[in-house]
């Protein structure tokens, strides 16, 4: 669409998916206030957040050779907003897809949603969960909620390595690398058996080896 702005437009909310990637946005003024579920502005000349929906529920996307965030100011920007997003997707030059988690991941939350079974933050919360980039908030949540709730959210977890390949692939990335090998020994002691030898055998099959 090659759309420069928003201008003109009223969106206000969106309780499915919005798009506005592969523009030539340079600001996300007037994007909607609340998104139901993904928000992604890939490949936009962005330099900034603002404007941004004050609520995503699911994901917020963000690639593009032009943006020239530093990573530390992009997060401290993260932080001084009221921005709820379930799972922050931001690709850069020079980096790998980081999957960055805000504030809806807090030991209260998701003692709550596990007990509601909300598909949503659930879903995201495995995404991330024995990454190394989440490495740091998942001993958080190990040490503040209780047993029983992490046994659901691990096994959930080895659930979506059993039952997805997708998943089972996409976590098997990081798998062999040196960064990786602390926690991959933690969880070969931990993991039951098959699951170990799926993840190898996905690492296998997809190069990671």
């Amino acid at each position: 669409m090659n759309l420069n702005d928003f201008k003109g437009l009223r969106f206000g909310k969106v309780s499915g998916r919005f798009s506005c990637k592969y523009n030539k946005l340079k600001t996300l003024d007037g994007s909607p206030r609340e998104v139901g579920e993904v928000f992604s502005c890939f490949d936009n000349p962005l330099t900034s957040l603002e404007g941004a929906p004050l609520v995503v529920r699911n994901q917020f996307e963000v690639r593009g050779a032009s943006i020239r965030y530093n990573l530390d100011a992009f997060l401290e920007e993260i932080k001084k907003t009221d921005r709820r997003f379930y799972t922050l997707t931001i690709r850069l030059p020079g980096f790998n897809e980081l999957l960055l988690t805000h504030h809806f991941f807090t030991p209260e939350v998701i003692k709550q949603k596990i007990q509601e079974n909300d598909y949503l933050l659930i879903k995201n919360l495995l995404r991330v969960w024995n990454t190394l980039y989440f490495e740091k908030k998942q001993d958080e949540l190990t040490s503040a909620l209780s047993p029983e709730t992490l046994q659901k959210i691990n096994d959930r977890w080895i659930n979506e390595i059993k039952q997805d390949d997708e998943f089972c692939k996409s976590f098997c990335k990081d798998w062999n690398t040196p960064e990786f090998k602390t926690k991959q020994d933690e969880l070969t002691r931990a993991l039951p058996p098959e699951i170990i030898q799926k993840i190898k055998d996905y690492s296998a099959i997809s190069g990671y080896l």
